[in-house]
């Protein structure tokens, strides 16, 4: 499978995309990590004169474990990112999403009973969007929906999708419906 689609060069994912994945879990592992390191500190701290040097030691380790959690934590969202992929297919809808063990979900044009743009919390600090396409299976509320991309790919892709469902285009491939849109 080739690393974008036409779909996802003419939609695609924003590069916020990768803020919206890391701020809110460096906020939570930032607080945890505070809240261990202050109280092992409290524990530790003993009318001793070399308690303070421990104290010292474990805060800097828990630093540096944090720093490493950060940066291999990035490098996961980075990976994700990167292995996105979505794609209109002439009967279907692809979408693949995983670093692991990726999850990939076709939903068959025909079978899709609504397309609809939201925004959660986090999407309307940083301006994001997530398209989601609604069937009668359960995979589809969970998996089938496309999250991190600006308002202009947003509304094309919910133009695109609901052009196809409603049978524009049913004979065209996505490339040459995608490159009537450009024009």
């Amino acid at each position: 499978m080739d690393s974008t689609s036409a779909l996802q060069q003419q939609f695609p994912l924003s590069p916020r995309k990768f803020w919206k994945k890391i701020i809110p879990s460096l906020v939570v592992y930032g607080f945890l990590a505070l809240v261990l390191v202050l109280s092992l500190s409290i524990i530790l701290i003993i009318p001793d004169a070399g308690s303070l040097s421990y104290v010292l030691l474990l805060q800097g380790m828990s630093a540096g474990l944090f720093f490493c959690g950060v940066f291999l934590y990035a490098w996961y969202i980075k990976t994700y990112i990167k292995r996105y992929y979505y794609a209109g297919e002439q009967h279907f809808i692809t979408i693949k999403k995983g670093v692991f063990a990726p999850a990939e979900i076709h939903v068959q044009w025909q079978k899709i009973q609504d397309v609809y743009v939201d925004q959660d919390i986090i999407d309307r600090i940083m301006g994001l969007y997530d398209v989601h396409i609604a069937s009668a299976t359960a995979a589809s509320g969970i998996e089938a929906h496309i999250d991190g991309v600006d308002a202009a790919s947003a509304e094309g892709l919910k133009k695109f999708l609901l052009d196809k469902v409603s049978g524009a285009g049913s004979g065209a491939n996505v490339q040459e419906t995608v490159a009537s849109q450009q024009q």
